[in-house]
Parts: structure tokens; C-alpha cells; sequence
């Protein structure tokens, strides 16, 4: 479990840790070029020197330990972004750090107002490679932005100039449009101009800038190269993949987060994770209703009632546990905020209106999968939110309210009167 956070400033003795760790972090990753650490520093220490606001998101995991962390610039006179890095930790192994970093970092610009995130990405064309070895490293992050939407502005000089803002390496300007109208060439030399200056120093008299402004023809429409890895990844799958049924919750309920607490689950986990089943043959089945005394099979009677109270709410409400309480079932708290910390498990997962919908929601979810099972389906996959796997029989956390697996799992054991194994 990791959580997402915005970093502001390094005013706090918090945040100015968490800067140590920004930066060791980055000279790992980018031991050709750690004199930039040192501008990292700059943008978080004095952030009011700059005409543009610097966004820093940071994943962190168990005591403040930073997994990831993603900067970049946002410039409120254009619209427009620009992302400068985004690092995981190299010795974390795979756990979507950077999918959910992109992804929260995206949904920041997107409240505000935002237009579409440019960034630099090395190329994949091996004949402007001085280091033909770094080839499948770049196919590897080419393939992840096609993945989160960003492709390469092709019909410019900026993918074949070097010059101080790409360190001699040539780079494609990757474009993520979220959705809205491509990028006018007049808007692109803009943004192109600032990036420049922000990273190379490189003025609007520069001969290299000048030469890159002037291969963006004000008469001509800006040119994406077509999708190129996520093409092959959707031929493989549609080849390779078998059908199978599939159930999903929506996101007809969604539970928001208060900003300042950080993000451990998000409503873009279900947009990805649809749109890479976009090349799958599934049969759609819609969540069934069903009794709560399936919940109860798994959880107590108490918590359940608690999550299931949590509907008289108001819709502003949004409560966090702060203080835990001894779990004495003679003692329990009378207030939601006490309430709150006796049957939770952590600081950062919400009780709101919406909370027993949701959970309900996903337990229906879970056990349809399991009826599609019963009823001779070779393969069923259930998209769950809120997710369940970190809830307890007694307690709730980690973002899930009821343990949606647990419950499916007994479910299917009281029909079948078999084991059901985890694999």
C-alpha cells in the first residue's frame, strides 16, 4: 500500500526530508546529469521565483519512505503542461509507482483546466542513437507513454536538433492531449519556447531554438506518429487472449479523497485498466444484487453496521480516523470520529455517504463472478473499487471496506462444499 501526495515547499522539517530522498532518488536514476538535483532543490525551496507553478507528487509507502515521485511544470498563461521527470525506485521491483504517479499528476492538471502534457522522451530510432545499447530502454518508455496516451510530435525539427536543453540526446516531444483538440502551432511555439528556456537557458535568439520555431509551420496542423507499441501489444493479446466474462463496478459511487491526506486509491485505476482490456473479446454482465448476509458470513455484525450507518452522512462529510481506541466490544465509542479509529486500520481511508454503496457495490460485483463460475464459466474477471484485500474481518483500511476476495471466496466454498484456492 503506498499513498500519493503534492509537495509544495521544503518549509517543513517533512517536506525538506522528503526533498533528501527526491534527489538521492533522481541521481540514481540519472547518474549522466546530477548537477539537476540541485535545481530540484530550487523549485521546491523557493517556488515564487518562477513564473509557472512547479507540481511535485510524491509516492510514499510505510514511514515516509519515497517510492516514486513525478515534477513537473504548469504554465496557467498557455494551459499547458510539462512534465520534467517521473522516477521510481529502481529497487522496488514493478508496482505501478509510475502508472499512479502519471495518472494522479493528470487528474491535478486536468482540475486545473489544463490542456494537454508535453514532455521529452528519448528516441527509439536506433540510427540517431549514439548508444545503440539504451534502444530497449526507450521502446520500454515510449511504450508506457503510448500506454498512458502521449505519442510523438513528429513534423518538427525538435526530435533531430541537440542542444542544451536535451543534453545532446536527441528526444521526441511526446504529447498527451487529455482528450481536448490537438495543440495549435502557434500555442506549440509558445511552449516549446519556454520549455527551452527553463531547461537549456536557451533564449528565443538562440540559433537552435530559432531553427526548431521555424520548422513549426504556422500553416499546417501538428502531427502525432500513430500508435506504434500499443498496436503490437493489441494484435499479440487479440491473437493470444481467450474470451472471458467480465464484471465491473463503475464508478456510479465513488469515495473522493481529501487532497492534503494523499491518494492510496483512485477512480483512474478503472479507466486504465478498461482501456487496456479494449482488445479483449469480454462478455459485459452487470453486478446482481445480493443479501448481506454473505458480508456477514466474513465480517462482523459490528462493522458492518458501522460502514452500513455511514449513509446518514451528509454528502460534505468526509472523515478521517485520527485516534483508535481499544477494540472492546462492551466499549465502543458513541461519535463518528471515535468511531471512526475503533474500526479502522490506518489514518488515510475515508468514512463518507457514499462509503456503504461502494462497498456493497463491489461485494455484489465479487459474488456475480462467482455465480458466473458456478454457472460453467471457463474464466471471469471482476474489476472491483473499492479493491478489499486489506480489510479484516473486523476492521477496514488500506482503502477497502469489505474483503470482496474473502467473501466471493466463502461463497463459492458453501456452494461448491470445496476449497478455493488462491493462486
Amino acid at each position: 500500500m503506498f499513498t500519493i501526495k503534492q509537495i509544495h515547499n521544503a518549509d517543513s522539517t517533512e517536506n525538506r526530508a522528503l526533498l533528501n530522498q527526491i534527489q538521492h532518488l533522481y541521481e540514481q536514476a540519472f547518474s549522466y546529469y546530477p548537477q539537476y538535483s540541485v535545481k530540484i532543490a530550487e523549485f521546491l525551496k523557493f517556488p515564487s521565483n518562477y513564473d509557472f507553478e512547479i507540481v511535485i507528487l510524491v509516492a510514499l509507502g510505510a514511514k515516509n519512505r519515497l517510492l516514486g515521485f513525478i515534477l513537473s511544470f504548469y504554465f496557467p498563461k498557455f494551459r499547458y503542461a510539462y512534465l520534467d521527470y517521473i522516477v521510481a525506485n529502481l529497487h522496488q521491483g514493478k508496482h505501478g509507482y509510475g502508472t499512479a504517479l502519471y495518472e494522479q499528476n493528470k487528474e491535478y492538471l486536468l482540475e486545473k483546466k489544463c490542456k494537454a502534457l508535453l514532455y521529452d522522451v528519448p528516441t527509439d530510432d536506433i540510427s540517431k542513437l549514439k548508444d545503440k545499447s539504451r534502444i530497449k530502454i526507450n521502446q520500454k518508455r515510449l511504450s508506457f507513454y503510448e500506454m498512458m496516451g502521449g505519442y510523438p510530435i513528429v513534423n518538427t525539427l525538435y526530435d533531430s536538433t541537440t542542444n542544451k536543453a536535451n543534453q545532446g540526446a536527441l528526444t521526441y516531444l511526446v504529447y498527451d492531449a487529455f482528450g481536448n483538440p490537438l495543440i495549435t502551432p502557434k500555442d506549440l511555439k509558445k511552449v516549446i519556447s519556454k520549455i527551452l528556456s527553463i531547461k537549456g537557458n536557451m533564449d528565443e535568439h538562440d540559433p537552435k531554438t530559432k531553427a526548431i520555431l521555424e520548422s513549426i509551420s504556422t500553416t499546417k496542423e501538428i502531427q502525432l506518429r500513430l500508435p506504434n507499441y500499443e498496436q503490437q501489444s493489441n494484435q499479440k493479446r487479440t491473437t493470444q487472449s481467450p474470451s472471458f466474462d467480465f464484471v465491473s463496478t463503475g464508478d456510479s459511487h465513488q469515495i473522493h479523497h481529501l487532497k492534503e491526506k494523499g491518494y492510496a486509491e483512485r477512480p483512474a485505476r478503472v479507466t486504465s485498466i478498461l482501456k487496456g482490456l479494449e482488445s479483449f473479446n469480454l462478455k459485459h454482465h452487470k453486478p446482481k444484487s445480493y443479501s448481506s448476509k454473505h458480508i456477514l458470513a466474513v465480517h462482523t455484525a459490528d462493522l458492518h453496521r458501522f460502514i452500513k450507518k455511514s449513509s446518514q452522512l451528509s454528502p460534505k462529510e468526509l472523515i478521517y480516523p485520527n485516534v483508535f481506541p481499544i477494540r472492546n466490544p462492551d466499549r465502543i465509542p458513541k461519535n463518528w470520529e471515535m468511531q471512526a479509529g475503533y474500526y479502522c486500520i490506518d489514518t488515510f481511508t475515508p468514512v463518507t455517504s457514499h462509503v456503504y454503496l461502494a462497498a456493497k457495490n463491489a461485494v455484489n460485483a465479487a459474488l456475480t463472478g462467482a455465480d458466473l463460475i458456478l454457472k460453467g464459466s471457463s474464466l471471469t474477471y471482476v474489476l472491483c473499487r473499492p479493491p478489499g484485500h486489506h480489510a479484516e474481518s473486523k476492521a477496514f483500511g488500506g482503502f477497502c471496506y469489505f474483503n470482496n476476495a474473502a467473501i466471493a471466496a466463502h461463497y463459492l466454498s458453501q456452494k461448491r462444499k470445496s476449497r478455493v484456492h488462491r493462486y
